[in-house]
């Protein structure tokens, strides 16, 4: 996970004031990916294509962090938990998948101004399920590995999870 421009703020910098990461990102071949509502509420989600796959990014700031003035757990789980369903979706043909379960181990923290790339790879799928593997780092230092099991909803399986009454 190298190759990464400088694209270090300040961590009091405001989410509007990221031209100059954002030019910094594109410069290094990296583009911005609607990732729906929740993902865009936190990022903007990076993509780009490389010889192992497909990278995904996030730029952290002020907003991600804890208390303790490193990144909230919770942001990096969300971050890991979405890339490895989008990759599980594009294996399965665009086919919706929905979490079933994560595991995921924090191995070093991040800090405001650090650019968190994550991967993921199927590692064994079923005609309902997928199982995936994935982790984020910066630059060379791992922070967070993870696996993941995955429903595949078919036509019928998103029709009913649709319907589905939280009284019943």
């Amino acid at each position: 996970m190298t190759d990464m421009p400088n694209t270090t703020m300040p961590i009091g910098t405001p989410e509007d004031d990221r031209s100059d990461v954002d030019a910094a990102l594109a410069a290094a071949g990296w583009k911005r990916l609607n990732g729906g509502a929740f993902m865009n509420h936190i990022g903007p989600l990076w993509t780009r294509k490389t010889e192992a796959g497909w990278r995904y990014g996030l730029q952290i700031d002020a907003r991600h962090l804890n208390p303790a003035g490193q990144v909230h757990g919770g942001v990096l789980q969300t971050l890991i938990d979405h890339v490895l369903s989008l990759v599980a979706w594009r294996a399965v043909d665009r086919q919706p998948c929905i979490t079933l379960q994560t595991d995921s181990q924090f191995l070093s923290g991040v800090s405001a101004g650090e650019f968190v790339q994550a991967h993921a790879t199927e590692t064994h799928r079923t005609r309902s399920m997928i199982f995936m593997r994935g982790g984020l780092g910066v630059d060379a230092r791992p922070v967070l590995h993870a696996q993941g099991i995955f429903k595949i909803l078919r036509d019928r399986d998103s029709d009913n999870a649709r319907q589905t009454n939280p009284s019943d």
